[in-house]
């Protein structure tokens, strides 16, 4: 139909948004292997009309580790929405760097959805639960639902039932498959 198309994926397994978080994974035992910011947002291609962002899923399992290596302290609830706070930032400077390389394009986030939910937290504590449901709401209610504009499309994960469904998710429970019975293709 006329239609080229360049596709670039720069996702990188335990690839956290924001180099703080790489940080704080770091101090806790969490394997990251890079950021967003750092790694990523220098290779959207100035001539990008569309780019796509699926951040936060990382996040939660280096948070989560933090509280349990005593982060938090007696106030676990605050320092989760500090992390909230930072993803929030994080994500502002990403945006920034995406449009400071390629102008104008249209941007298409995927919020977070609730990993308390997901097959990978089935045997977690309640604890742990709790905070993993207290990031994902946070870091999708106050950092990217309000990016809703013109020029930024949020699809919503979180309120969406086949998030949580098990036979979406390879063996780990964590990272999404298709099955077989469906086709990703599209002509163009």
């Amino acid at each position: 139909m006329g239609y080229t198309v360049n596709n670039l994926n720069p996702g990188i397994p335990t690839t956290v948004i924001g180099p703080d978080f790489g940080t704080l994974g770091a101090m806790y035992g969490r394997t990251i292997v890079g950021s967003m910011i750092e790694t990523q947002m220098p290779f959207v291609q100035t001539n990008a009309t569309v780019v796509t962002i699926f951040a936060g899923r990382e996040r939660d399992p280096t948070i989560r580790a933090a509280l349990g290596g005593g982060a938090g302290g007696s106030d676990p609830n605050a320092f989760i929405d500090a992390q909230v706070r930072a993803f929030g930032n994080d994500y502002a400077t990403l945006l920034a760097g995406i449009r400071a390389r390629a102008g104008s394009p249209r941007i298409v986030i995927l919020n977070v959805p609730n990993a308390a939910g997901m097959p990978f937290m089935a045997g977690a504590s309640l604890a742990d639960r709790q905070a993993a449901q207290r990031a994902a709401v946070g870091m999708t209610k106050a950092a990217v639902n309000p990016l809703v504009s013109s020029s930024i499309t949020v699809v919503d994960m979180m309120c969406d039932g086949r998030s949580y469904v098990p036979s979406n998710y390879f063996s780990d429970g964590l990272h999404p498959t298709m099955p077989a019975t469906r086709s990703c293709r599209r002509r163009l």
